[in-house]
């Protein structure tokens, strides 16, 4: 299988696992590298990361993305975690 290397030219961590998970490039921005590891374009992260950042729910600073509003952020991305728990069997 061929590794095919992210836009920074350096291993993509999404798709080489041996690439060190912490390789970014100085001059990507965190849509970028968020497109890059979950296969998704840069235009729909960033108006999505748009939208969170108005909300209140997220900020971007120093390429981070710092929560800050967790339960916010749960709410807008619908999300239950009852889907997480297995049933046992009686």
């Amino acid at each position: 299988m061929k590794i095919l290397p992210c836009k920074h030219r350096q291993p993509c961590p999404a798709r080489d696992p041996s690439a060190s998970p912490t390789m970014s490039s100085s001059k990507a921005r965190p849509s970028e590298e968020l497109g890059d590891a979950l296969g998704l374009s840069v235009v729909h992260v960033s108006r999505t990361l748009k939208v969170l950042r108005e909300d209140g729910l997220v900020t971007a600073k120093s390429r981070r993305i710092v929560v800050l509003d967790w339960e916010g952020l749960k709410a807008a991305g619908e999300f239950d975690p009852a889907y997480l728990h297995l049933k046992t069997a009686a």
